[in-house]
């Protein structure tokens, strides 16, 4: 029993060494981080990094190295959401069972200076990646990221999944689309489909202008 402990141990310890190597590595390079919680025991990170395009290349340079560092150990797939074929091939060629949708412009202040770019890519890679689940035939599980912001300013507290969609930014209304494109396709095609609406979330990670982090500082500089 205790060399099991030990095993156990000594491979939380390398996961965390992993993880933190990587972070280390990708987040100078990145305009904003988002770190998730991990799900299961081969998960190492569960992490969204926003990229500004100037850096792609390097950013995928980095990538490119880490997956040859632990290639043994850990797969790292890129992939373009808003193009469905590459995620496509991916479910059939690693058999996924479990999917954890959380990509998107999530930044409701840049929402408002490119409109068209926020609806247009986070409804694309909503139903882009859900439809191809659809067409794999896998009996896949599926989770939609959605957020609060689809409520708007409600007069009606507190709020529940029955309160109507006031969507009052382009971010929240590319989120009310994803949304809907949750519940369709689970009841058009009988899909297990999980909407998670997001209330208020933070990380130390995350950029200067989002509310929190505007809130915080200035109590910092008061």
């Amino acid at each position: 029993m205790e060399i099991g402990r030990l095993v156990e141990q000594a491979l939380r310890e390398e996961k965390e060494i992993c993880k933190k190597d990587i972070l280390d590595t990708l987040s100078p390079l990145a305009e904003e981080v988002k770190i998730n919680n991990t799900y299961g025991e081969l998960m190492i990170i569960n992490a969204a990094f926003l990229v500004e395009k100037d850096r792609e290349s390097e950013f995928d340079q980095k990538v490119g190295e880490l997956g040859e560092k632990y290639k043994d150990k850990i797969k790292f797939k890129q992939l373009d959401l808003i193009h469905n074929c590459d995620f496509g091939s991916l479910i059939k060629e690693e058999k996924i069972d479990e999917i954890y949708h959380l990509a998107a412009q999530s930044s409701v202040g840049y929402s408002f200076k490119e409109p068209h770019e926020t609806i247009k890519d986070n409804f694309n890679i909503t139903v882009n990646l859900i439809d191809q689940v659809r067409l794999s035939g896998r009996d896949i599980k599926f989770y939609n990221s959605v957020s609060s912001e689809i409520y708007g300013n409600q007069t009606n507290l507190p709020i529940t999944e029955q309160s109507l969609l006031n969507p009052t930014s382009p971010y929240a209304l590319s989120k009310a689309f994803s949304y809907q494109i949750g519940q369709y396709y689970r009841k058009a095609y009988d899909m297990f489909i999980c909407n998670g609406i997001l209330f208020n979330h933070e990380s130390e990670l995350r950029r200067g202008e989002f509310f929190i982090n505007k809130v915080i500082n200035e109590c910092i500089n008061i």
